[in-house]
């Protein structure tokens, strides 16, 4: 697969992205030093249904890109969705917190792997650097079909 390029310089792009994730950091009330490029705004930072819609609107006006291309239920589920699966959500977060709470004491790095591997995730994940790639094409369109060009 050929992949489309995107040439930018390293100022503009890090600006960008420090705008980006400052922009999303105030909008989901999270301390933008938590928030990275790989961070995924549907599995990580837990937006989800109405969230995706109040981001999506706060994005279009900072930063021009209206989403109208974008598969929302590919990545989201709709607002109450998740209550169905109340039972399933409910045991893998007592799993997460037990696993990861015995574990921390012999191995933190294994613990953390567990605290972000759900056993459920039926979504795939949205991270910010897809975001911020399809504001630079506008259009949407994930990192792994662009190469960045620094110029």
């Amino acid at each position: 697969m050929n992949k489309e390029k995107i040439k930018i310089s390293y100022k503009d792009l890090r600006k960008l992205s420090e705008d980006l994730i400052s922009s999303i950091s105030e909008q989901i009330l999270v301390k933008k030093e938590k928030i990275t490029l790989r961070s995924s705004i549907n599995n990580e930072l837990g937006i989800d249904g109405d969230d995706w819609f109040d981001l999506q609107e706060r994005l279009k006006a900072e930063f021009g890109y209206d989403f109208s291309d974008f598969d929302f239920r590919y990545y989201f589920n709709e607002e109450g969705e998740q209550t169905l699966n109340l039972p399933l959500i409910t045991a893998d977060r007592v799993f997460r917190i037990t696993a990861s709470g015995i574990i921390i004491f012999f191995n933190k790095n294994l613990a953390k792997r567990i605290w972000r591997n759900r056993l459920i995730r039926n979504k795939p994940d949205l991270q910010i650097q897809d975001i911020l790639t399809s504001i630079l094409k506008k259009r949407f369109v994930v990192k792994e079909q662009v190469v960045y060009e620094l110029v």
